[in-house]
């Protein structure tokens, strides 16, 4: 992996057996993959979409990133029978 003097970043979320790999330079996310799969079965997806539930949105251009919770959310109110209740403001009154 070249070092080009700038900090290294990792950011590896881990939930059961779901997990994300973010890092500022794509030699040091193939590096930390190809450690991982020397001793685990890894499945890389490409790049995200959802995770856990949550939607996320990424504009490399503008350095921007997105989270959204809008379908966990719809998915819950599904399975209550909840999706046609009556909203409420945040914050409550």
């Amino acid at each position: 992996m070249p070092l080009t003097g700038k900090p290294l970043i990792l950011i590896v979320p881990i939930y059961i057996d779901d997990s994300l790999v973010a890092s500022n330079t794509m030699p040091l996310y193939h590096w930390f993959i190809d450690q991982l799969t020397s001793d685990l079965e890894i499945m890389d997806t490409g790049l995200v979409s959802m995770y856990l539930g949550e939607r996320i949105t990424c504009d490399r251009t503008n350095y921007k990133l997105w989270i959204s919770q809008k379908p966990l959310l719809i998915d819950l109110l599904q399975s209550w029978n909840m999706l046609n209740c009556t909203s409420c403001h945040v914050p409550l009154s």
